[in-house]
């Protein structure tokens, strides 16, 4: 009976990744271009030139804008070298990203997986449903379109952040392969996620020193492998924050300066914000609560005696809630307020989920630790009793479930419907007269649906966005007529 359970709860655990992934895999395949991807096409000014040129027009690209709009230095890069109006198009959107959304799913399950691997293979079954619930919680509470269907948000967040995982994966794997191969690729890919946004480096890099902590604490000593990573990658977040594009660029929102002590008392209520949204929001909790049941249950048939192992875990957990603040940190410094688009807010809930999931982890464990055998049957009922209070009264339910949403769009084809709505609006400007002043109808415009990036124009043939859209087609301008 307990065999037929465990493989029951590991086959569904598969089962529902699968669902997940496939269908917000296949939903970003339907991806649109949008706003900065015009921009930034605009202003690498190749097009279906030979690569070598293109991918020296992508260096020049990324410096311009180091030097004088933001330290992206690897996310413009690959923004320039991958932009689909600059080469071939939707269907080069489509495969990117189809590819950005199956990438970071891989890079995150890699990166769970490592991060269980001390777990006996006993509990594969429980391994399995702790990362369903991580993309669960990814996947259901929120539609990050601004990630994954959104072009310029997939070059400077989901992108960098996809390295970031694997990068991690390899650092926590440096001390036991002993292999300059795991160090050096990490050192690389944590240089490449540091180029990304910053949101995402500061992650990179906080992660990097509590590996360290972890690593002295249960060793009094840093391997020099672990430790010239480290350098690396804080490196790399460094080179992103003192690029000269950030002052500019934040110059321009803010001309009283920089200030340090309000950002961090920005950042904290940016944690909060979000930390709130889980809790008020969603069924976050009761998949907490399973998660520390499951660190009780390996715990009570685990041995953890290794008293500076066990100490490392429990430091390194609790340092780990500070993560979202971190990730929340050079927003707020950039902004200057506590406002959170889309696209942050993905990152720093990615921090709050995997901070949850490892502190209701290891808060099962301390629990088996410290209570006696005769009492673990009474918290055993306590807790199930305490998760049936909470599914009952958290108001979450079924229609809640943003993928399941997705997922009935793309089965009533409103998302393949919506893409070849505005691939053919978008297309259908090469017709219009060159040099002319472009007013189109808004009835003539690609309908907005939900859950995704649309494609839009402003009425202001002056905006940014209609700019570079007549730009790139040659027109005068171009705007949206209300008539």
């Amino acid at each position: 009976m307990k065999i037929r359970c465990k493989r029951i709860i590991y086959i569904m655990s598969i089962l529902a990744l699968i669902y997940m992934i496939f269908n917000m895999v296949y939903a970003a395949s339907y991806s649109v271009l949008v706003g900065d991807d015009f921009w930034h096409g605009v202003e690498i000014g190749k097009f279906h030139v030979p690569f070598g040129e293109y991918v020296i027009a992508s260096f020049k690209f990324a410096k311009k804008i180091y030097l004088e709009w933001q330290g992206t230095y690897f996310s413009m890069f690959i923004q320039a070298l991958l932009s689909p109006i600059n080469n071939f198009g939707f269907r080069q959107l489509r495969i990117v990203m189809a590819s950005n959304a199956l990438i970071f799913f891989g890079a995150l399950i890699l990166f769970c997986i490592i991060m269980l691997r001390k777990i006996d293979k006993e509990y594969n079954y429980l391994k399995a449903l702790i990362i369903a619930i991580i993309v669960f919680a990814i996947c259901g509470y929120e539609v990050y379109s601004e990630i994954f269907f959104w072009f310029s948000g997939a070059t400077s967040y989901s992108i960098p952040l996809s390295l970031l995982l694997l990068g991690a994966s390899l650092f926590l794997l440096i001390d036991e392969k002993r292999n300059m191969i795991y160090a050096t690729a990490s050192g690389l890919l944590g240089i490449f996620s540091g180029g990304g946004s910053l949101t995402v480096s500061g992650i990179g890099a906080y992660f990097a020193v509590l590996v360290c902590i972890y690593m002295f604490m249960i060793k009094r000593k840093v391997n020099i492998s672990n430790l010239i990573v480290t350098v690396l990658w804080i490196s790399g977040a460094a080179f992103n924050a003192v690029a000269p594009g950030n002052f500019i660029r934040h110059a321009d929102t803010d001309q009283t300066g920089v200030h340090p002590l309000e950002a961090f008392g920005d950042a904290f209520d940016m944690a909060n914000i979000r930390w709130q949204f889980f809790f008020q929001n969603t069924n976050f909790v009761f998949l907490m609560l399973i998660v520390t049941l499951i660190g009780f249950y390996i715990a009570i048939k685990t041995d953890f005696n290794n008293k500076d192992e066990f100490r490392a875990r429990c430091i390194v957990t609790i340092l780990g809630l500070f993560t979202p603040v971190v990730t929340s940190f050079p927003l707020a410094l950039g902004y200057s307020s506590d406002m959170i688009p889309n696209r942050c807010e993905f990152v720093i809930d990615f921090s709050i989920i995997i901070s949850a999931v490892t502190i209701s982890f290891m808060a099962g464990v301390l629990i088996a630790k410290y209570i006696s055998s005769e009492q673990r049957n009474i918290i055993v009922i306590f807790m199930i009793m305490l998760m049936a209070m909470v599914f009952m009264l958290d108001g979450y339910g079924y229609q809640n479930i943003k993928i399941n949403e997705i997922a009935e769009q793309l089965s009533d084809g409103e998302y393949k419907n919506h893409y070849f709505e505005c691939k053919g609006f978008v297309l259908g400007l090469e017709n219009y007269d060159k040099n002319a002043d472009i007013r189109i109808s808004r009835n003539m415009f690609p309908a907005e649906i939900d859950n995704t990036q649309n494609f839009y124009l402003s009425t202001d043939p002056e905006h940014w966005l209609n700019r570079s859209l007549a730009e790139y087609y040659g027109f005068n301008s171009i705007a949206i007529s209300e008539e």
